[in-house]
């Protein structure tokens, strides 16, 4: 991937905000994601973060709120630049993964590739397989492997398809320590390409490796936010007693 020649791309997000049912999901959130960098979103369960990373990526709507994304406009609730524009460009890997369960590894991997009436990029995916481990897969059905696997799986599918911008939804939930490592080191690769990179993750130990910039939300807002200093020299008391509960230490 080679974005040389373009100049400041980014995702900026403001006053995003959101509700469901009546409940107050996201408040006023602004966030910039930029090319060549990591962002970790971090905070208690039911704060957001999956909310946010869904409008981010555009497969959910905000109530209000703008987001422009490399100088493209989309205001809420109203879209002034069509969403479907933005993919797969901009490309989300989902808590719940969603594989088609009546196709095989490979061709769940193969599918969004080729509905976009592309070629499969061979080289990549035969290193993709081999990186995440999942070549003794391919010709399996989903219900034939493990959660962990399906991770990799809905990983390698989203990287195939070449986004600039890539959001992660704990992708590492169902990981072993060595396959967390993996991703970690691939994660770091994308970042050197070009990829603008966003993860919502309940491991601090692994967003302070990953990140260049950490997020906590919390209760639908930004509570805290900068570089990763901020694990081990948090400025507020809601990000202090967060780690504190979550017993993180350095």
């Amino acid at each position: 991937m080679d974005f040389i020649g373009n100049i400041n791309l980014m995702i900026t997000a403001t006053n995003i905000s959101k509700a469901i049912q009546g409940k107050r999901i996201l408040s006023n959130v602004d966030l910039s994601v930029k090319e060549s960098s990591v962002t970790a979103i971090i905070g208690p369960s039911g704060g957001g973060k999956s909310t946010l990373l869904r409008i981010l990526s555009m497969v959910e709507t905000a109530d209000i709120g703008t987001i422009n994304v490399d100088h493209k406009q989309i205001k809420f609730p109203f879209a002034v630049y069509p969403i479907r524009n933005m993919h797969p460009m901009v490309t989300i890997v989902f808590q719940q993964f969603h594989l088609w369960p009546h196709l095989s590894i490979e061709k769940n991997i193969f599918m969004p590739v080729s509905a976009l009436g592309r070629t499969i990029d061979r080289e990549k995916y035969e290193n993709l397989i081999d990186v995440f481990e999942i070549r003794d897969l391919i010709f399996k059905f989903p219900y034939e492997i493990s959660v962990g696997q399906k991770q990799r799986v809905a990983l390698t599918r989203a990287i195939m398809l070449n986004p600039r911008y890539l959001f992660l939804d704990e992708i590492t939930s169902a990981l072993d320590i060595k396959h967390v490592d993996k991703v970690l080191r691939y994660l770091n690769f994308l970042k050197k390409d070009g990829v603008g990179i966003v993860i919502a993750t309940h491991l601090i130990g692994f967003a302070s490796k990953v990140a260049d910039h950490i997020v906590f939300l919390d209760n639908g807002k930004i509570a805290e936010q900068g570089d990763r200093s901020i694990l081990s020299n948090p400025k507020t008391e809601l990000l202090f007693k967060f780690l504190s509960y979550l017993d993180y230490a350095g």
